[in-house]
């Protein structure tokens, strides 16, 4: 009798589950995440784990878990991929190290609620944290809900399981109850996971849900989340609503140590403070809170979340969440300033992600860029409206205060040739080398703007000359930027084919 279901499951793998389904009544409907559909429908390492030697159970989840995956492929309020939704633009970046192991997501209308938003980044790590991180991306948000449902017991997903928009002391404690449930059986998971190897693998987990004007951020490792909010002068500031949680805060070295880990930094890196095995000097786990690595679960690494509760008001205007990719080069302020700069907000994440790959490699350049994920969570309306933030930004730079693309103290408004979207020293400007400003500083016929009429007035062949070169030299720097920048990056071509047309002029000269 085993024999032969054996040979039954065996033929029954060799059927792809997508193929049974009718053509007719699929449509021509196009998923709203391309790239997701195809990595989940691709014949790839789940169903070579369904050929594989599985008990039947162990079949059956594979089997149940594909088919939730391609149901939340066809959800439109849900995205994965770099791109934007209504309220949120999302984007990722592979860097110099091999696989892209970040993920990101952004929900709208969680739990069918208008105003109810889930997003989260995960930044994995070891040989299969790519896939660690996809599974929790793809898990975590539906164990969130079914906790939800549970603990506030308000019956299925389709009756609104969370309450109105003013929360009580007992439903704030219920919900963050909710996330930390929902991380340890996450964790759980994985551990008994067939197919997904944690034991030196694993990812950190950046979390949130608005619910009205309710904001929840639940975070294990050291990816990030920051707010943007409007001061009283106008300006935008910036305030870290997380903690990266390293191995050597005072509390999380302290739980570490007396489970037996070893918490130091080797001596080439003295600044990265690493957890290791009692008698190994591995894996070298950077981080004190993980999903997986199951290898130092015993050694003081755990998964449960630090949960957080802040309460929004108007002057806040959107969030962003990123994996340290991002932090390590740039500052809270820098990020929430260009955010804030942008007339397209569905820019915003992948602004956030170019300026941080460009900061890499004028901090760093011997060595290799991190992988990059971020997603921009809009507060104050949608990625479509032009909101008040750049008009403020406006206003600042009509008034002489520090532009929101200016660096954070930088006393001037304009960046220096070459700096990444606008963060550094002013450098000289168009009408400083005699390009632009005719027209503004004088009338077409020599008069000047208060009304004084003067003569035109005749430089000398030399000064052409200087300036000339002056902007032959600005040529070369515009084209090397205008290499490295992607092709979305706006203003480069332009000023090369300026560039281009004084380079003729200085070779008449």
């Amino acid at each position: 009798m085993l024999r032969i279901l054996k040979k039954g499951l065996g033929k029954a793998t060799k059927r792809d589950p997508l193929s049974e389904k009718d053509p007719k009544k699929q449509g021509s409907k196009k998923p709203a995440n391309d790239a997701a559909a195809d990595e989940i429908s691709a014949p790839g390492p789940w169903m070579q784990a369904m050929r594989g030697p599985l008990s039947v159970d162990e079949r059956q989840r594979l089997l149940a878990e594909h088919k939730k995956d391609i149901a939340l492929v066809d959800i439109l309020s849900r995205i994965v991929d770099s791109g934007a939704v209504t309220s949120a633009a999302i984007h990722t970046q592979q860097g110099k190290k091999g696989r892209n192991q970040d993920a990101m997501i952004v929900w709208e209308e969680f739990l069918n609620q208008e105003h109810t938003t889930f997003a989260g980044v995960f930044d994995g790590h070891g040989p299969f944290g790519h896939l660690v991180a996809k599974r929790v991306r793809d898990t975590l948000p539906s164990l969130l809900s079914d906790y939800l449902v549970t603990i506030l017991d308000k019956g299925d997903k389709e009756n609104s399981p969370l309450p109105p928009e003013e929360l009580e002391p007992l439903e704030l404690t219920h919900l963050k109850g909710a996330f930390k449930g929902a991380f340890l059986e996450m964790d759980s998971e994985l551990r008994n996971h067939p197919t997904i190897d944690s034991f030196c693998s694993g990812t950190t987990a950046i979390c949130a849900l608005r619910h009205h004007n309710h904001l929840f951020v639940s975070n294990l490792g050291d990816s990030r989340l920051i707010l943007g909010s409007q001061g009283p002068d106008g300006k935008i500031i910036a305030t870290q609503l997380s903690v990266d949680l390293k191995p050597d805060l005072p509390d999380e070295k302290r739980r570490i140590r007396a489970s037996k880990g070893r918490v130091f930094a080797l001596p080439d890196e003295p600044d990265v403070t690493r957890v290791w095995l009692p008698h190994e000097d591995t894996p070298g786990l950077a981080m004190a809170r993980a999903f997986g690595d199951l290898c130092l679960k015993d050694y003081g690494i755990i998964s449960a979340p630090d949960v957080t509760h802040y309460k929004l008001t108007d002057q806040d205007k959107f969030i962003v969440l990123a994996s340290d990719g991002v932090w390590d080069v740039l500052e809270n302020q820098e990020v929430i300033q260009l955010v804030a700069s942008l007339a397209a907000r569905k820019d915003a994440a992948n602004r956030v992600i170019q300026t941080a790959v460009r900061t890499w490699r004028e901090k760093y350049p011997f060595s290799k860029t991190d992988d990059c994920a971020c997603v921009v969570l809009f507060l104050d309306g949608g990625i479509d409206v032009e909101g008040p933030l750049v008009k403020v930004a406006a206003a600042q730079a009509k008034l002489g205060a520090p532009s929101a693309q200016a660096k954070v103290g930088a006393p001037n408004t304009q960046a220096k040739v070459g700096s990444p979207n606008g963060v550094g020293e002013r450098g000289p400007s168009l009408a400083e080398m005699g390009l632009l400003g005719k027209k503004a500083e004088k009338g077409e016929k020599g008069e000047k703007v208060g009304g004084e009429k003067s003569p035109p007035k005749e430089l000398p062949e030399e000064s052409l000359i200087a300036r000339a070169d002056s902007v032959v030299n600005l040529s070369a720097v515009v084209r090397a930027m205008d290499d490295e920048a992607p092709a979305d990056e706006d203003g480069g071509s332009a000023l090369v084919a300026r560039a281009d047309s004084v380079t003729t002029i200085t070779r008449k000269l």
